[in-house]
């Protein structure tokens, strides 16, 4: 976790970049690689063309710097449903000292529809109540896949996202999760740095011309959890049983400095 590394990763994804403070975004796109290629093996090979990433959660359980090493071990689960194989990596890194710094867990879905389908609200539109509205800027799609390593041509060339039943390029559904989130946060008065839990499943794609409208439910009873929903502003869901979590270190020390222990 270079800091140059974490710098354009937080710059890619619209976050302040001023210090070293590593937010759960970099870390999930980090291993994502990793956690797909362990994914894969676990199914035949006739349908590894047809893996995407369903949902992501991950939690950071103490203050993360650049330059920190992380030692991680990988799990899956796999299990038939009707859409197809949903294989979970899980995922657990360790700092030096052997405590637990930061949990993971993405699913990946092999067999299941490609495409442009997406699921509506039970209204056909985004609620009225949406709190939330994400764009990404203008070249965010080649800003993400240089800063994540994610250079799949679903993202980046229109022919191949044409060809795989997609109408234009889609989002990454980590630069999409991150993006909302940040927004979310700075709705609840937070450095979206501080987040230090977050999650979603990826309902349907984002287009990188979406504008995305976000309806926040209230805070949890420990006053710092937050869930959502994400719809394109034309009707589709785009991240459901979303949430994001604000420790208690996080509102303390923010991201401003080291804790001795980080």
């Amino acid at each position: 976790m270079t800091a140059s590394r974490v710098r354009a990763y937080h710059d890619a994804c619209g976050l302040d970049s001023t210090d070293d403070c590593v937010s759960p975004f970099f870390l999930a796109a980090a291993l994502l690689p990793l956690a797909m290629k362990l994914a894969r093996s676990a199914v035949p090979r006739s349908r590894h063309a047809t893996g995407l990433h369903a949902g992501h959660r991950v939690t950071v359980d103490r203050p993360l710097f650049a330059d920190v090493e992380l030692e991680s071990t990988m799990s899956t689960t796999r299990r038939s449903t009707s859409a197809g194989e949903l294989v979970t990596v899980d995922v657990t890194s360790t700092t030096d000292d052997g405590d637990v710094a930061v949990r993971q867990g993405a699913a990946f879905l092999f067999g299941g529809p490609r495409g442009p389908s997406r699921s509506r609200s039970p209204d056909g539109e985004p609620p009225r109540w949406a709190a939330v509205r994400t764009r990404f800027p203008p070249g965010s799609a080649c800003a993400y896949a240089e800063a994540s390593g994610d250079r799949q041509p679903l993202h980046l060339d229109e022919g191949a996202a044409v060809a795989a039943g997609f109408p234009r390029c889609i989002a990454h559904g980590l630069c999409t999760l991150a993006f909302v989130v940040a927004d979310v946060a700075r709705l609840a008065g937070a450095d979206p740095r501080t987040v230090t839990a977050t999650g979603a499943r990826f309902a349907g794609p984002a287009y990188w011309d979406d504008t995305l409208l976000t309806a926040v439910e209230e805070p949890g009873a420990t006053g710092t959890g937050q869930g959502f929903s994400t719809w394109s502003a034309d009707g589709p869901l785009v991240l459901t049983h979303g949430y994001m979590d604000l420790a208690q270190w996080a509102h303390a020390n923010g991201p401003q400095g080291k804790q001795e222990d980080a």
